[in-house]
């Protein structure tokens, strides 16, 4: 449904967004991963580390969001704490989705490149500098004034889902094969549901807005701080990968 149905997400919000918004299709890297030709070698190795550091990313997350919806209830906001806890159940499991994606990527990358590389080497990596940032707005946000900027971490992360997910997939099905999207079961099921949830995220910041004028910057700055940190881990992924594709070599097959 268009902004113009939420006047105050659209006077008050929208604003304050729009210019990391913009980076999720302009950012040069993240350009090249979607529109250039890649190499096989370097989109499994971005997916492989999309997914191992991707672990880090959304374990919490489930956490995250219900500890929010507390926190909201406690300080008189009701209505959207409630929707909030709701929301935290439907994130339970994601993290199992990222570790089934990884191991078929594994098996992908040994049964076609060299060096080889290992499941857990990869989901031991440090945490890097934008997954830290993307769990700090999260416990900022739970623990300072307005726990109610969930709603805003909530309406970004979903929105670049539909933005950047379709053309992800299709860019993964061109490097490597139709069949990669076995491996995509978190990117996929974003996709197919975020919808639906950007729709409900919406109409329960304008219902906030309009009940509580004056947070709209608050709200969108909590989102841009998160949208941020999940870009820079997105562009850590595409690093790593192609450093990973860099210095691959395919195994060649008798006959």
């Amino acid at each position: 449904m268009s902004p113009s149905h939420y006047p105050q997400v659209e006077l008050h919000y929208q604003p304050h967004v729009a210019a990391i918004r913009e980076r999720i299709l302009g950012d040069e890297k993240i350009a090249r991963l979607l529109a250039e030709p890649v190499s096989e070698a370097q989109m499994l190795g971005f997916l492989l580390h999309f997914s191992a550091l991707g672990v880090q990313m959304v374990e919490p997350v489930e956490s995250w969001i219900r500890r929010a919806g507390a926190a909201c209830i406690d300080r008189g906001f009701d209505e959207l704490g409630a929707g909030l806890l709701e929301a935290a159940e439907g994130e339970a499991g994601h993290d199992a989705m990222m570790h089934a994606d990884l191991r078929v990527l594994v098996s992908r990358w040994r049964e076609s490149y060299l060096p080889p590389v290992d499941a857990a080497s990869l989901l031991a990596t440090p945490r890097t500098e934008a997954i830290r940032r993307y769990a700090e707005v999260h416990e900022e946000t739970i623990a300072g004034e307005h726990p109610y900027a969930q709603i805003g971490i909530e309406f970004e992360i979903e929105s670049m889902s539909l933005v950047l997910g379709p053309p992800l997939i299709a860019a993964c099905k061109r490097a490597v094969d139709a069949d990669i999207i076995s491996a995509m079961s978190f990117v996929r099921e974003h996709v197919e549901l975020d919808l639906e949830h950007t729709s409900e995220d919406i109409a329960k910041l304008e219902a906030f807005l309009v009940a509580n004028p004056g947070t709209g910057p608050t709200i969108a700055a909590t989102g841009a701080r998160a949208l941020a940190a999940y870009l820079d881990f997105f562009t850590d992924c595409i690093d790593r990968g192609f450093a990973l594709a860099a210095s691959a070599k395919a195994i060649r097959r008798a006959g």
